[in-house]
């Protein structure tokens, strides 16, 4: 068997993009969990097994800052278009050979928290699956 290299990394620059514009320094997580259950079901023998895969809800998971002065900020696009859906575009790194892309549909973010902290605001977006597409 051939030994297979690790090319893993941190992510440190990522991009986000939602429609045609970029809001990696507004965001500090993007994540879809996964949507499948695996299930099997077993009878009295050893060979009797039935394996299946469940397809739950997709959802696109993201963590943002809150700057409500900024009339351009990710968490005002946000609140102003809730109820949208938008394209997505995410790589986990600025010179990845990746991206993936997905519809969601955006939802009011939350407003306010803490004193003396920056606030941020996470929101748990109905989504398409991911597609993973090539950059050239």
């Amino acid at each position: 068997m051939a030994q297979i290299p690790l090319a893993a990394r941190p992510q440190k620059d990522i991009r986000v993009k939602v429609g045609a514009d970029n809001y990696e320094k507004h965001v500090s997580d993007i994540n879809w969990p996964s949507n499948q259950t695996a299930q099997s079901w077993h009878g009295g023998t050893p060979d009797a097994i039935a394996p299946d895969l469940s397809e739950g809800d997709q959802v696109c998971n993201l963590t943002f800052i809150q700057a409500w002065d900024d009339e351009d900020s990710f968490c005002r696009f946000a609140f102003d278009h809730a109820g949208e859906t938008v394209t997505i575009s995410y790589k986990p790194h600025a010179d990845s050979d990746v991206e993936f892309t997905a519809e969601v549909t955006l939802i009011r973010p939350q407003i306010g928290g803490k004193v003396n902290q920056f606030n941020e605001s996470t929101i748990s977006m109905p989504s398409t699956v991911p597609t993973l597409v090539p950059v050239p």
